[in-house]
């Protein structure tokens, strides 16, 4: 049976923006100050309570559409169903970013595919979809949030540091792709911030309030 498309309620040519893990500190903030600078918001999440929670606020408080999508990005099938539903997207907010918090050699082999399958592979697919939409429309963004530990991935366990570093280079070779086509790509470098993911993975003194 196919899934109905997203944005079912879109109203008065508002911008569309679709933020991944956006119940959270970094997607928090991004989905908060777009939903009050008049962007209507898909919410894709695991689970359904923390972002439902934040959806109820932010319909209360501005007068923003806001859809809540539940999809397990490292399913295929899930994976292809939301790639699909991205045509009417403008802005993607890619804040996939799966945590580890135990070194190569001593962590489990299923634990390591999870983390390739969404810090790399749902990214990229995520990422890739909403550039063909907005290149086809010669308008929109994506900004690919990626974090220090790409650049210094000593002060993370396991792969994740080389999983960031693959999203830095992910939104370089995408910058200079889309440049021609009016496409607004922004890379986002965040430091240690104190989130889900945080604990953990980064020693506790380098996670900020």
């Amino acid at each position: 049976m196919a899934r109905k498309p997203l944005y079912r309620s879109r109203k008065d040519n508002r911008h569309v923006a679709t933020a991944p893990h956006a119940s959270c500190a970094i997607g928090l903030v991004y989905a908060d100050r777009l939903a009050r600078r008049g962007y209507d918001l898909v919410l894709l999440a695991h689970r359904a309570e923390r972002p439902g929670a934040l959806a109820r606020v932010l319909r209360s408080e501005t007068d923003a559409v806001i859809e809540v999508r539940v999809a397990d990005l490292t399913r295929e099938g899930d994976l292809k169903d939301v790639g699909a539903e991205l045509a009417e997207l403008d802005l993607l907010i890619n804040n996939l970013e799966l945590p580890t918090d135990r070194p190569l050699a001593h962590g489990r082999m299923s634990s390591l595919d999870r983390l390739l399958d969404t810090n790399i592979t749902a990214c990229t697919r995520l990422a890739t979809a909403a550039a063909r939409r907005v290149a086809q429309r010669r308008e929109g963004a994506v900004v690919n949030v990626a974090s220090a530990a790409g650049l210094a991935p000593e002060i993370s366990a396991g792969a994740n540091g080389a999983t960031r570093a693959f999203v830095i280079a992910l939104t370089r070779t995408m910058q200079v792709e889309l440049i021609h086509d009016n496409v607004y790509v922004q890379l986002v470098i965040a430091a240690a911030t104190r989130t889900d993911i945080c604990h953990g993975i980064v020693r506790p003194n380098l996670c900020l309030a």
